[in-house]
């Protein structure tokens, strides 16, 4: 078994997760969609704002650098009290340094998942008490591919 390696990897994830693709900072699209300049209350709806701002690129507001940016689909309830629902386009930079208590995408043993990094109890703990903490210690091969800085979770059931 090879030592534990928090260190950044730059091998290509593994097709266990779903790749959405490299972010690039550059929209194909024509047209972006438009940011509008109020928030959306989730109480009462307030009509007075019907002002826009710009148009949003989301690369721009999600993208802090792009060649080191990843994007991949969750999968499971593992991450639900973390706010990564089943099925989360989440984005992920590979380029950030995986610090205690941060969301990471790591390769433990071969096999890719997304968990939350404690260094303290050397495991990748779930955010959900259904799921049990795996233990990263000197015998694991444990590689953090990736800091989880956003995730993007699907409301709609029909997408």
């Amino acid at each position: 078994m090879q030592k534990t390696d928090f260190s950044m990897n730059t091998a290509p994830i593994s097709p266990c997760f779903e790749a959405v693709g490299i972010a690039t900072g550059v929209n194909a699209a024509t047209e972006l969609p438009p940011l509008y300049l109020a928030f959306a209350p989730a109480g009462f709806p307030s009509p007075a704002d019907d002002y826009i701002d710009k148009p949003l690129d989301l690369n721009k507001y999600l993208v802090t650098e792009p060649s080191a940016t990843f994007f991949v689909k969750a999968a499971g309830l593992s991450m639900v009290n973390a706010g990564i629902m089943d099925k989360a386009l989440l984005v992920v930079n590979r380029a950030k340094t995986p610090k205690h208590d941060d969301v990471v995408i790591a390769a433990l043993d071969g096999e890719i998942t997304c968990k939350i990094l404690d260094l303290k109890a050397q495991v990748l703990r779930a955010a959900n008490l259904s799921f049990a903490a795996i233990p990263i210690g000197e015998d694991s091969d444990c590689v953090v591919l990736g800091v989880v800085t956003h995730a993007i979770n699907p409301l709609c059931s029909r997408w």
